[in-house]
């Protein structure tokens, strides 16, 4: 058939329809923070194209990386859409199609349940049937009459362009896939400062994309559509049904691939004439280690304090050749890390290697780490014009050297704080390697006192971390963040303290925290941005 014309130019940001949810009184601690309008970014653009059409799109090869805010790509100021993208989309939208309808190979399985009718019998009834249906999964919401008669206005446009029916209900479904209803979420705010109860579809679609990083899937949909989502226990019981899929496994690839830098580990590069070893097979075990570290947390089994302490990973043969350890996996293919010096995240050569220099340790680093993804208390950048490197004593430690860093007025304040939780590590190497010495041949040290206590080693750390009063609240940050997609502000700081206290109270569980976000009138509740006065 001939082509029948360009969606993509003729993208609008203008919503039709209206939300369904009701307004609601102001609550006197103040209301929720402000919800911008997001775009889905190329993780949830692929997984979403995946699940509706039920193909393998890999569409985020063909997406440029989103921005991060807040340490996240899901979080909305960041996800804007700029004409290259329109392009693009247009251009995955039809490989995603033509993959669906088998062009050049095998149809989705998933064809004759959305193209569910027969169009050449069925004419107008069956062009309306199939777009009501899809519709509602690929907008995530009931459609309108005037939605659907969108949507066999395409329908029409293509039979007159002399395309067979399948022809003209895959044109009709590229529309609806390039809408800004599918690339968007959005959700239509209240009047200056007023809030709003989602409506069910609207929570079901925040649902999805939190803890799976995708669609909602039928039996969400239909617990949105009979009212049953927003029955009292009707989140919580979804959110269960939820983490128990395998789907949730975006939230080890997504939230901690970003919360913890598993991701970073792809794009580390240590000295290659020092490292020569250092290829892309031992990065990707480094991140199979850090995965299968944070996946018990993550997944429920294992409450907060494994992510620091277990005494078991994932070490195939490529990371044990690495560690110059013998690969002895046990039944579940972990191993066992008791008598090795390595215990939780922080002795993973992942973690280590993200945090150091490309011959070195650095102190620095992996205490602005800690500081910043386990206690929020990221200390500012650097002023513009402090030198980044010290003279090399003449007879200093790598430490020592660091520790000179502290001794200027400039740089003493922020040092204080970093540099003491890097020193406790300082017995592992810039790729992850246990070690007596650093590289100038002095004795390791790895000895601190944390805010007056002593602690010396990962294990101690670690112990001092968990016994730290901002831990909780930290996780708890993060992960508000990536669910809400945007930063907390002074209206969600009693939620954040409630879903603390819930994460606690559960023996720091993580569906005990889930469930304490997807219930609070920050998850359920919108709020109507103020007015800006110039």
């Amino acid at each position: 058939m001939r082509t029948p014309f360009s969606i993509a130019p003729g993208l609008v940001l203008a919503l039709a329809g209206c939300s369904n949810g009701t307004l609601v009184e102001e609550d006197p601690v103040g209301p929720p923070g402000v919800q911008a309008m997001s775009r889905l970014n190329r993780v949830e653009h692929e997984n979403t194209l995946d699940d509706l059409l039920g193909i393998a799109s890999r569409a985020r090869e063909r997406l440029p990386p989103d921005p991060v805010a807040e340490g996240f790509d899901t979080v909305a100021e960041g996800l804007v859409l700029t004409p290259a993208y329109a392009q693009l989309y247009e251009r995955l939208t039809d490989d995603a199609l033509a993959r669906f309808f088998g062009d050049n190979g095998p149809p989705s399985p998933d064809v004759e349940r959305i193209v569910s009718c027969d169009l050449d019998v069925e004419g107008r009834n069956c062009v309306q049937q199939i777009a009501r249906d899809f519709l509602l999964e690929a907008w995530r919401r009931p459609p309108t009459d005037e939605d659907v008669a969108w949507v066999v206005a395409l329908y029409n446009r293509g039979m007159d362009l002399e395309a067979t029916p399948t022809e003209a209900i895959r044109l009709a479904m590229k529309g609806i896939l390039l809408s800004p209803e599918f690339i968007f979420r959005p959700e239509p705010t209240p009047g200056e400062d007023q809030i709003r109860s989602l409506d069910g579809f609207e929570v079901a679609t925040r649902l999805a994309y939190f803890l799976w990083s995708s669609t909602p899937d039928a039996e969400l949909l239909a617990a949105a559509a009979s009212g049953a989502l927003l029955e009292p226990g009707g989140v919580a019981a979804q959110a269960d049904r939820m983490l128990d899929d395998p789907r949730a496994d975006a939230l080890v690839e997504n939230f901690a691939g970003q919360w913890l830098d598993i991701r970073r580990v792809k794009t580390t590069q240590p000295n290659p004439d020092v490292h020569p070893f250092f290829d892309d097979g031992l990065k990707a075990s480094m991140q199979a280690e850090m995965r299968s570290v944070a996946e018990p947390f993550l997944r429920g089994n294992a409450p907060f304090d494994t992510l620091l302490t277990q005494q078991k990973s994932l070490i195939d043969r490529r990371l044990a050749l690495h560690y110059t350890m013998l690969h002895q996996p046990g039944a579940d293919g972990m191993s066992s890390l008791e008598g090795t010096g390595r215990q939780g995240l922080l002795t993973t050569a992942g973690w280590l290697s993200i945090t150091s220099h490309p011959d070195e340790t650095s102190s620095v680093r992996r205490g602005h780490w800690i500081l910043e993804k386990l206690l929020c208390d990221s200390p500012p950048p650097p002023p513009p014009d402090v030198e980044s490197t010290v003279s090399i004593l003449p007879d200093g430690s790598v430490r020592q050297q660091e520790e000179a860093i502290r001794q200027s007025g400039d740089c003493a304040a922020c040092h204080n704080l970093m540099d003491p939780l890097g020193y406790t590590l300082h017995g592992y190497g810039p790729v992850g390697l246990e070690r007596a010495t650093d590289r100038l041949g002095f004795d390791i040290d790895d000895a601190a006192r944390l805010e007056g206590t002593p602690v010396s080693g990962a294990a101690e750390l670690a112990d001092w971390l968990l016994s730290h009063e901002q831990v909780d609240r930290c996780v708890t940050k993060h992960t508000f963040i990536y669910a809400l997609g945007r930063a907390p502000e002074e209206g969600d700081d009693q939620v954040i303290d409630q879903a603390t206290r819930a994460f606690i109270e559960a023996g720091r569980t993580f569906p005990a925290l889930i469930e304490a976000i997807v219930t609070s009138r920050s998850f359920l509740d919108a709020t109507g941005a103020p007015e800006v006065t110039p």
